[in-house]
């Protein structure tokens, strides 16, 4: 526990650095009194800011639900030096990726190390690609729980920030490139093909339209359900995952989630117009926070499928909120966003302490456990 303490303020110290004290120069001013002036490249504290996040996670042993399902995995396809036979189930990109480090070593926690590189570094780069937000980002990432996540789920996290670490082409109208980030993450996860349907609607239906037509397609799946479940089970490799989850489960995970959309969503909607003059692209980052919402609600009878799906846009959407303090006055902005921050810490308590009695093995550390990659 104490590890993740650390690390969090850790975080948020390195990224204030960032944020407030960047120069054109590339240099940044970390101490100053007289004439003694002491700088730091930028680069360095992108470094900073990286590699602890990366070798908490990536160094960790026997952590995570699916940990020794997927170093059972590696080892298959480093004894058997064979990627298209076996783990059907598993998309062929991350046996790829594991066959290519089973060519230089045969210790799986290599395979961890490279996959939680390709997660912190993916997320940072979209936090920083905002940089006028990666405090709250940061803060948020960690408080909200989703680097805790990241070791449980860690293949579909690799889809995701490959995604993420190219979503200002999206920003920026460049489709053409962002699919190309698509299709790269799609070779670890298949999932993350729900960002196709979003971008056809966004791209088909301007302004007002856009919330009418989801909203109503939201509504037909959900009094489609069973025919949607049986679709899903038919025509994917999922189908047991399918129908396991065919219902509510952990509910209370569900419903968390519905209530962080829900917020997130208001603080769009209250302050729409300020953070439109803020930056123009927090209207497709509103467009996405109201998809994620219908898709809550609508479909959370795939339970914890729809959970996993969703996540794709939530992350992403963690830039609303640190664009909505960029609309309170200067005084007011330094007072909520410090509360923020320390409701994060907080929140970090209540993730390690009672959802690991849920989520199996998920406390991450606690004194003492942090392996060492030769073992």
């Amino acid at each position: 526990m104490e590890i993740y303490i650390i690390l969090f303020w850790y975080e948020i110290l390195i990224a204030l650095f960032l944020e407030k004290r960047l120069r054109k120069n590339d240099q940044i001013i970390v101490y100053s009194s007289g004439k003694l002036k002491i700088y730091v490249k930028q680069f360095t504290l992108l470094l900073l800011l990286v590699l602890p996040l990366w070798l908490v996670m990536g160094m960790r042993y026997g952590i995570g639900t699916d940990f020794h399902e997927y170093r059972r995995i590696f080892e298959y396809i480093a004894s058997e030096k064979d990627v298209f036979h076996g783990y059907e189930n598993i998309e062929l990109g991350f046996k790829i990726f594991d066959y290519l480090i089973a060519l230089f070593t045969d210790n799986a926690q290599w395979m961890f190390l490279l996959s939680s590189f390709i997660i912190i570094a993916g997320y940072l780069k979209g936090f920083y690609d905002n940089r006028n937000s990666l405090v709250i980002c940061i803060a948020a990432f960690m408080g909200l729980g989703y680097y805790f996540y990241a070791m449980n789920i860690f293949r579909q996290y690799m889809a995701m920030a490959v995604v993420f670490s190219g979503i200002t082409y999206l920003e920026h109208g460049q489709i053409k490139k962002f699919l190309c980030f698509i299709l790269a993450a799609c070779l670890f996860h298949t999932s993350v093909l729900i960002w196709l349907p979003i971008l056809v609607l966004i791209k088909v239906l301007p302004g007002r339209n856009y919330y009418y037509v989801t909203l109503f397609i939201g509504f037909l799946l959900f009094y489609n359900q069973t025919a949607i479940i049986r679709f899903l089970s038919r025509f994917t490799k999922y189908q047991s995952f399918f129908e396991k989850n065919s219902h509510f489960v952990q509910s209370r995970v569900s419903y968390t989630n519905i209530l962080i959309s829900a917020i997130i969503l208001f603080v769009a909607f209250l302050f729409r117009k300020q953070m439109l003059n803020v930056n123009r692209i927090n209207d497709l980052r509103i467009k996405c926070v109201w998809f994620m919402f219908i898709t809550y609600i609508c479909m959370n009878f795939l339970g914890d499928s729809i959970i996993r799906v969703v996540l794709h846009f939530s992350i992403y959407c963690l830039l609303i909120l640190a664009d909505a303090f960029m609309c309170i006055g200067k005084k007011g902005r330094a007072f909520f966003q410090i509360c923020f921050v320390v409701v994060m810490f907080l929140s970090i308590f209540i993730i390690l302490y009672y959802d690991s009695n849920i989520t199996h093995q998920f406390v991450p550390y606690v004194s003492g456990t942090l392996q060492s990659i030769d073992q």
